[in-house]
């Protein structure tokens, strides 16, 4: 789930369990996720930060785990 805010995306999730998370993401895709179940809704730029790597690369992210429902 992506929204706007302020002309920077912003990426939000409903609730995630940590044991629960699939054994096929990516270390990324799973702090992506931690970090969303943590903080709540994240800026694209803080997150991609967090993460060390490009916004494109989080965005990527984000696209597969909204693709699965998360």
């Amino acid at each position: 789930m992506i929204s706007r805010v302020d002309g920077d995306a912003m990426a939000s999730i409903p609730e995630v369990d940590e044991g629960g998370l699939e054994t096929g993401f990516s270390s990324s895709k799973k702090q992506i996720l931690l970090t969303l179940k943590r903080q709540g809704a994240v800026s694209l730029t803080d997150l991609a930060a967090s993460l060390r790597i490009s916004k494109m690369a989080t965005l990527k992210h984000l696209t597969v785990l909204e693709g699965k429902g998360l």
